[in-house]
């Protein structure tokens, strides 16, 4: 069982950039995210897409609990 000291944001920010890990990525629009902490040298992380606003999918996700949920994926 891994075990370790639980951080809270700020000491995991801390803890990334003292490792030299980027912790933050600047996207598009000056949207600011989290960066994957994962570092793969065949297949490296790419940020392509800004994430959606808050709301931005309530109606697609709304159709989807409708329509089944579960039973099939969401839509893209």
């Amino acid at each position: 069982m891994p075990c370790g000291p639980v951080n809270d944001v700020a000491e995991a920010f801390a803890l990334a950039q003292a490792i030299g890990l980027p912790a933050i990525v600047e996207m598009a629009a000056g949207v600011r995210q989290v960066a994957n902490p994962i570092a793969l040298s065949e297949t490296p992380v790419t940020y392509r897409r800004v994430p959606p606003a808050l709301g931005a999918d309530d109606a697609a996700v709304r159709a989807w609990l409708r329509d089944g949920g579960g039973s099939q994926p969401l839509p893209a």
